[in-house]
């Protein structure tokens, strides 16, 4: 059963991943510096590989707290 689950939940993942695409791509919606609007994006595109509270998922997206990557990048570079 654990197995079953496990494969469901990794399904969905995939999924989710698949349909966010991992940044959404567009334009940032709201201005820039709207803490609002980047949560709102963040929940909706980066979470579901990176976790709610951006330390990662493992298998799926990379911790974002400490990565130097997302350390380099301007907020538009992230979005």
């Amino acid at each position: 059963m654990k197995t079953f689950l496990t494969r469901i939940l990794l399904w969905s993942a995939i999924g989710a991943l698949a349909l966010t695409a991992c940044g959404g791509g567009g334009a940032p919606s709201g201005p820039t510096g709207d803490a609002a609007a980047g949560a709102t994006k963040f929940t909706g595109t980066c979470s579901a590989c990176h976790g709610p509270d951006a330390k990662g998922i493992t298998g799926l997206g990379k911790d974002l707290t400490t990565s130097e990557f997302a350390k380099g990048k301007t907020d538009a570079e992230l979005v």
